[in-house]
């Protein structure tokens, strides 16, 4: 009778399929890493959108008050002398009167004007997005009476 000998060159089953899984392991942790990373990157950019959308509404008001171009509605005026704040929105025909210019924007900007110091109307400028509201962004400014 002749002998068999055990071939041992090849790979078993057993090894293909942990190799297999110890792949597929990294290869998913690889993958949500790459998602979670998506998902930051875009709640980081709506932030950087609302809080570049205040800054330029700041400029542009500063750019009106030293041309001497803003004129503050009446009833502002009234609330502020009085020591009531007064909100303006961008949804309010006020607004692009008060700026001199339209501005086109997906979020809500909303302008509050409150008795400051000597002469002075502080301004608090907040930014929201309709769809999310945890995506916020606030500045402040002070103007001339």
């Amino acid at each position: 009778m002749e002998e068999k000998k055990m071939n041992q060159k090849g790979i078993t089953l057993l090894e293909v399929l942990l190799s297999m899984l110890i792949l597929s392991i990294i290869l998913v942790s690889f993958f949500s890493f790459f998602s979670q990373s998506a998902v930051f990157i875009k709640k980081n950019d709506d932030k950087l959108s609302a809080v570049n959308t205040a800054q330029m509404v700041l400029n542009i008001l500063q750019e009106n008050e030293k041309k001497n171009t803003l004129y503050l509605p009446q009833s502002v005026l009234e609330d502020v002398n009085s020591g009531k704040s007064s909100i303006i929105t961008n949804e309010m025909d006020e607004f692009s009167t008060l700026l001199n210019q339209d501005i086109q924007s997906s979020f809500k900007i909303s302008l509050e004007f409150k008795e400051g110091y000597e002469k002075l109307i502080q301004v608090k400028i907040m930014v929201s997005d309709p769809k999310n509201n945890k995506n916020e962004a606030k500045t402040y400014t002070y103007i001339s009476r």
